[in-house]
């Protein structure tokens, strides 16, 4: 009872953070020197026809007024209807949800695959050759930028070398998706028991999550790596060796467990950073997912479309502490309510 009391309390607190992002997203929207209007219009409309554009859109109303009919619409659960696409927000971004959120899942699976065993073993080979290896891989994560990876990637392992398939989206031209279940690909095919489809979409979602995952893998690495060193320099640590315990089992038991702590709020905190390089990763490898579809809002200047991304973002990032708070519970039992 008292966890899903905890579990209520938080969601409460979605519904002031949400307001706050979207009269901050309707702020910063409006200030902007760009005219949707004009936008829409296009350069060779006379200034009539850009008055009337802009009075269907509402830009016409004072801001206080359209401030008021927003929030009525958010509180309905109307996001609008964007410009760019003429369908309604709500369903555009159920849409794109889909594939961001496979590939957003497949990122953090390669990054933890990854970032785990090596900050441990460089933790454990202090000042070896394992960390000297984590020193270069957290060197390289945090000096190339995304999207020069991406298309270095594309270039190496597609052009040159065909190990993986064209980046031209979910799925390689004539492959029927998956019946609709969840609008996972991989996620339907294995409910349908296709192989064929989920090895076909997991080589082609391979590809922008490896370059999506390097950016949160130097980050994840030099966390796991600072904690073990501090777990294992602890008391419990020299008391259970004291005891006989193999060293393997007062690593990755009694360690590594204290250890994941920070790096579960750590790893809350990369989402922004993933969900950040998707804007470009998802352009480059024509990925249909929510940052393609910002970017060509933002390009539009399509407030609508705008302000229901960055609404569905701020969501996630509440469920996805949440979630983090709930993995607390699990990992530490102190932290679970009396």
């Amino acid at each position: 009872m008292k966890l899903l009391w905890f579990v209520a309390g938080r969601l409460v607190l979605l519904v002031p953070v949400l307001v706050g992002i979207a009269s901050l997203t309707f702020v910063v929207s409006r200030v902007l020197p760009a005219d949707p209007a004009a936008v829409i219009a296009g350069p060779l409309a006379d200034q009539q026809t850009v008055d009337e554009i802009r009075a269907q859109l509402g830009l016409d109303r004072p801001i206080w007024r359209q401030y008021r009919d927003y929030l009525v619409d958010l509180a309905r659960g109307e996001l609008g209807t964007a410009w760019t696409t003429r369908n309604p927000v709500a369903g555009d971004l159920r849409r794109h949800l889909a594939p961001s959120l496979e590939l957003v899942v497949l990122t953090f699976a390669l990054a933890i695959a990854v970032s785990v065993p090596l900050g441990v073993w460089a933790a454990i080979r202090r000042n070896r050759l394992p960390d000297h290896v984590a020193r270069i891989v957290n060197l390289f994560g945090v000096s190339v930028p995304q999207f020069w990876l991406g298309l270095i990637l594309i270039y190496v392992l597609f052009f040159r070398l065909r190990i993986f398939p064209a980046p031209i989206g979910r799925l390689p031209v004539g492959v029927e998706p998956p019946d609709g279940v969840t609008g996972l690909y991989l996620i339907d095919s294995l409910i349908q028991l296709d192989a064929g489809t989920f090895a076909i979409a997991l080589r082609q979602m391979l590809l922008p999550a490896i370059t999506l995952s390097l950016a949160i893998i130097a980050p994840l690495t030099r966390m796991i790596r600072g904690s073990m060193l501090d777990a294992l320099g602890s008391d419990y640590v020299r008391a259970a060796r004291a005891f006989g315990i193999p060293d393997a089992y007062v690593s990755f038991v009694y360690a590594l467990r204290n250890a994941m702590l920070p790096v579960l709020t750590l790893a809350a905190a990369l989402f922004g950073s993933v969900i950040g390089g998707a804007l470009v990763v998802e352009h480059i490898f024509a990925w249909p997912g929510l940052g393609s579809y910002a970017a060509t809002a933002a390009l539009r200047s399509d407030y609508a479309a705008l302000q229901g991304f960055v609404i569905l973002t701020a969501a996630c990032y509440v469920v996805v502490f949440l979630v983090v708070d709930l993995l607390y519970l699990v990992v530490d039992p102190r932290t679970r309510p009396s």
